[in-house]
């Protein structure tokens, strides 16, 4: 998902990532974050972006892109994060 995070959320918000198994901030920089999501199903990725949406600071997040492996590994899914300052 893309999301809209405030940037003062951006550090509670990545620890609250990292602590979710199968997921990994793999780039960031002030307000924005690309985060990676391995999950077995498509409705562990809805669930990963409900959670992230309910996070103080968080205003949106959208699904950025999906990539279903057909072989039986996991779904890797990659996950956007873009900050908006509000003024």
């Amino acid at each position: 998902p893309e999301s809209h995070i405030l940037p003062a959320a951006q550090s509670a918000l990545k620890l609250l990532i990292e602590s979710h198994e199968g997921a990994e901030v793999g780039a960031e920089s002030e307000g924005k974050m690309v985060v990676l999501l391995e999950a077995t199903d498509s409705h562990q990725i809805i669930e990963f972006i409900d959670r992230i949406q309910l996070e103080a600071g968080v205003l949106a997040a959208n699904l950025v892109y999906h990539c279903e492996d057909t072989e039986a590994q996991p779904t890797t899914q990659g996950v956007r994060y873009e900050a908006q300052r509000i003024y």
